[in-house]
């Protein structure tokens, strides 16, 4: 008899540290699970801050100046724009010239020194 309570001690003791194992285990498993969810992509949001600046300044202008004089301000800021663009255009040509050039200059280049070595 005095063998069973010893034996029924030893199982308890096997049992609960298989039981503490087994929770150690889960335990870490559990949070490794959990940082996965974490290294999901995050997303960046970009607001175009000057669009709002440029509707504010609108609706102030508006509010303080009166309509002829936002009239005439409304047509120079349009022939500015126009200018602007304008500009960028001839200096894309200009660029565009340039690189044709350029490439030109090269081919000749390569032309004269394979002259050159024969």
């Amino acid at each position: 008899m005095e063998y069973l309570i010893e034996y029924g001690l030893f199982l308890a003791k096997a049992v609960t540290i298989v039981v503490a194992i087994i929770l150690v285990i889960g335990a870490v498993a559990s949070t490794s699970n959990r940082d996965k969810g974490k290294e999901k992509k995050g997303r960046i949001r970009v607001t175009r801050l000057n669009e709002h600046f440029e509707d504010m300044k609108k609706s102030l202008r508006e509010a303080v100046l009166q309509k002829p004089q936002l009239k005439q301000l409304d047509k120079e800021e349009k022939k500015q724009a126009k200018a602007e663009a304008k500009q960028a255009k001839a200096d894309a040509q200009q660029k565009e010239a340039d690189a044709e050039r350029k490439s030109a200059f090269m081919l000749l280049t390569s032309k004269a020194t394979l002259l050159r070595t024969l």
